[in-house]
């Protein structure tokens, strides 16, 4: 179990060291919960393995991988340690996003490629390979057809994308004409065009907070939920991420976390209005009063 334990806070680390902008010392042994020189001998271990860490103004990150050297070669799973991971992670009672994640972190040890195949339709995993090909060339491309929830419009996009969020939900791009970073959903994208330009803005790269919720924004609002076990339980299957938000309120679960929009909170709270009560705020539950006076019955 230690051994286990410890494989796993190394992939996460690995994971977060892959970023584009890096991270302190400080900041990975708070997101990994545990000291700094734990953290350094980690980081000296990746060294040890072919990485190359570049380390700027102590903002760690993975740049590359030693010329010469297969991760393969450096994960070193036979077909039977292969077999068993998979077994264990097929074997956990739970289908939220949480275990679809670990399956395909576990693929994407062996083929990047084939990452995308396991959750998406091939026209959008063809989306998916050209975005990450043009993060990798640093390039820009064209979102052919994006229909923004916005705007409600469908146009065609000239960004720069940098980085995808969990599960490949949405990417992280910054958009040439409107001179910010934002997020643009797989989902809404028709297709992609790489272009021959390479990055213009890549000191503008910045990712903005995401919320439980998937929302993302510069601006945030605290939210208070009394969970019933229901509403816990989807809450947590359908936003992996809210776990760390709730606490134990005797026969019920308190929710409580910042929010960039009310509309991913709202769609949740009016889907379980019965299963929950909401506690604060009062811009939310005025929120909410508006969504149920529109509502046609």
């Amino acid at each position: 179990m230690f051994e286990q334990a410890k494989l796993e806070r190394l992939l996460r680390l690995l994971i977060r060291m892959g970023r584009p902008f890096g991270k302190t010392l400080a900041e990975l042994a708070n997101d990994m919960e545990c000291s700094e020189r734990t953290i350094y001998r980690y980081i000296q271990t990746f060294k040890d393995c072919g990485f190359v860490i570049n380390n700027e103004d102590g903002y760690f990150r993975i740049t590359e991988f030693e010329k010469g050297k297969k991760l393969s070669d450096l994960l070193h799973f036979s077909a039977e340690e292969s077999e068993l991971l998979s077994r264990a992670i097929h074997s956990i009672d739970f289908d939220g996003a949480l275990k679809e994640s670990l399956t395909m972190k576990l693929y994407s040890l062996y083929n990047n490629k084939m990452v995308p195949y396991a959750i998406f339709s091939p026209e959008k995993s063809e989306n998916i390979i050209k975005i990450c090909e043009a993060i990798r060339q640093k390039k820009q491309v064209l979102l052919n057809d994006y229909s923004s929830a916005n705007s409600h419009n469908v146009s065609t996009r000239l960004v720069e994308p940098f980085d995808f969020t969990t599960n490949y939900f949405s990417v992280w791009c910054y958009e040439n004409e409107k001179q910010s970073n934002k997020q643009f959903k797989v989902s809404r994208i028709n297709s992609v065009s790489i272009l021959d330009q390479g990055w213009e803005y890549e000191s503008k790269h910045q990712e903005i907070f995401t919320d439980v919720f998937r929302i993302a924004g510069t601006e945030q609002q605290t939210i208070k939920l009394k969970l019933g076990i229901r509403a816990h339980n989807l809450l947590i299957e359908e936003y992996p991420l809210a776990k760390k938000f709730i606490q134990t309120l005797g026969d019920n679960f308190l929710f409580e976390a910042p929010v960039c929009s009310f509309e991913g909170a709202g769609r949740f709270v009016l889907g379980l209005f019965d299963q929950l009560e909401v506690i604060e705020n009062e811009n939310f539950k005025d929120f909410l009063r508006k969504k149920i006076n529109l509502m046609k019955i």
